[in-house]
């Protein structure tokens, strides 16, 4: 055989072959529903993009649109993958995780009979129709009128944080024996991720189980998902079975979704739906452009979902249309080569047509440290650096959360030494004078801001408008620098 004629091969299992480069080296794709049940086939040349494979099964089936559909393939019976339009037919017919190769004939002695699986390259699309979203008309004013108490699972402890914001107070709740043999983790930590939604909270546990205590690899791919019932402390275990993720966000789009994006090693976004004995997770039908560590997340007029990242060194924007369920879109900025852009990590809220980046880190850059937050202007698509000052907050849930009358919230917490303490930050974009109340002051001189003393039930008042988040002083507390993990 000539070797200018082969096709290299993905290795798995320690074996490897090649196939004939012809014009007869045609593979047969199927599709099936999940219950198994035969809904389309075709014969493709193996260097067929899966892309033109769904386009002409959108097309066989009157869905030009690109808006009825979901595809998948098995890794094996208990694992599926949203597939990847960008790749090759090739790439999923030779990797021996993604297909579903009629070729058991072909084996002999650990070696596979070439002839044999070119007769027999076959791959195996599932598909499912996409759920229709049930989304409000206005998502902020849903979430004013449906919302009472907010949490936050504090650092380092089995305890959260309760703030009522009719009774302008904040209290902490310690997990009882019961409710930890439950959920079985040791404590809330920084790679705990969660949302708030309707008075509840939402957890994803965070794993980065890599090594073990002995620097030995082993595989564990599961996460736990459970809520907190924030009105009567109830806590429900959703699922032990959530896949791995690591550096992941959460956020809340009602009336019933938490959508879970980003994370080390994954492009895939996955939601859940809100309801009554549901402990399943749900695949959105696009794979993001490229992996995001911890980004920040924000919906924006009803239809489109943004996320912000810059873990490396370039800031990375996407958005998506929620509602028809469209590709991840990469923003280019207008003005990318005017600013260099040091805040990462940081929160978000919505300010007329931009959003403000808040808290965060400021990471020094050639000797440039800025001292303001950044702004996006998702209308003109350009960055600028703004007038609000930067304080260093570390927002765990990245999406301030609206209270009504143009204000929003977030919980974060301050390193005091060797304790943590819970500071609740308020934006308030109208810039109208609020009534004149006291306000609390940290020792280090962190002003309009609210820091809570150790008790079980903490008053807490309402600040005077600002336009910085938090004050003019910087607050120092450790923060993971996760631009330092490889990628």
């Amino acid at each position: 055989m000539d070797e200018s004629n082969k096709i290299p091969v993905e290795e798995g299992n320690n074996i490897s072959f090649n196939f004939n480069n012809n014009d007869n080296n045609l593979a047969k794709v199927c599709f099936y529903s999940f219950d198994d049940k035969i809904i389309f086939e075709n014969q493709y040349p193996l260097n067929n993009s899966i892309e033109d494979v769904l386009k002409d099964f959108r097309l066989k089936n009157n869905d030009q649109e690109n808006s009825i559909y979901i595809f998948y393939v098995k890794n094996n019976e208990s694992q599926i993958n949203l597939i990847d339009e960008k790749k090759l037919i090739s790439d999923y017919i030779t990797h021996l995780h993604d297909t579903l190769l009629l070729m058991e004939q072909g084996m002999i002695n650990n070696s596979y009979n070439t002839t044999t699986i070119c007769s027999n390259k076959y791959l195996k699309i599932y598909v499912k129709e996409k759920q229709l979203f049930n989304v409000p008309s206005n998502i902020e004013q849903y979430i004013v009128i449906n919302t009472q108490l907010i949490g936050k699972p504090a650092i380092n402890e089995l305890k959260y944080y309760v703030y009522n914001k009719n009774e302008k107070n904040l209290k902490i709740v310690e997990l009882s024996m019961e409710q930890f043999n439950l959920i079985q983790i040791n404590f809330f930590s920084r790679k705990t991720v969660y949302c708030n939604a309707k008075n509840y909270l939402f957890i994803y546990e965070g794993n980065n189980n890599e090594l073990n205590n002995n620097n030995v690899n082993y595989v564990n791919n599961y996460s736990k998902f459970f809520s907190i019932n924030l009105k009567n402390n109830e806590i429900t275990l959703i699922s032990p079975n959530f896949p791995q993720r690591f550096l992941h966000s959460m956020i809340f789009i009602p009336k019933e979704y938490i959508f879970i994006i980003g994370g080390k090693n994954t492009k895939e976004v996955l939601y859940y739906i809100i309801k009554e004995d549901n402990n399943n997770f749900e695949m959105y039908p696009h794979l993001l452009p490229f992996e995001l560590l911890e980004p920040s997340l924000i919906t924006i007029d009803n239809k489109f979902l943004y996320a912000f990242e810059n873990s490396t060194f370039n800031l990375n924007i996407i958005k998506t249309n929620f509602i028809s369920q469209s590709s991840f879109e990469i923003i280019k900025l207008k003005n990318s080569n005017l600013i260099i852009i040091n805040q990462k990590f940081f929160g978000v809220v919505k300010h007329k047509n931009s959003i403000l980046f808040l808290g965060g880190q400021m990471i020094e850059q050639d000797n440039y440290l800025s001292k303001t937050c950044f702004e996006f202007n998702y209308t003109s698509e350009k960055l600028k650096q703004g007038q609000r000052k930067f304080v260093a907050l570390d927002f765990f849930e990245k999406t301030f959360i609206p209270l009504g009358d143009d204000e929003y919230i977030q919980i974060s917490e301050f390193l005091n030494k060797s304790d943590y303490i819970p500071i609740i930050s308020i934006f308030q974009g109208n810039l109208i004078k609020s009534e004149k109340t006291v306000s609390k002051t940290l020792t280090n001189g962190t002003k309009n801001c609210f820091a809570s003393i150790h008790t079980t039930n903490i008053k807490i008042h309402s600040p005077d408008t600002f336009t910085s988040l938090v004050g003019s002083s910087s607050v120092e507390f450790a923060v993971p620098l996760y631009n330092n993990f490889k990628k």
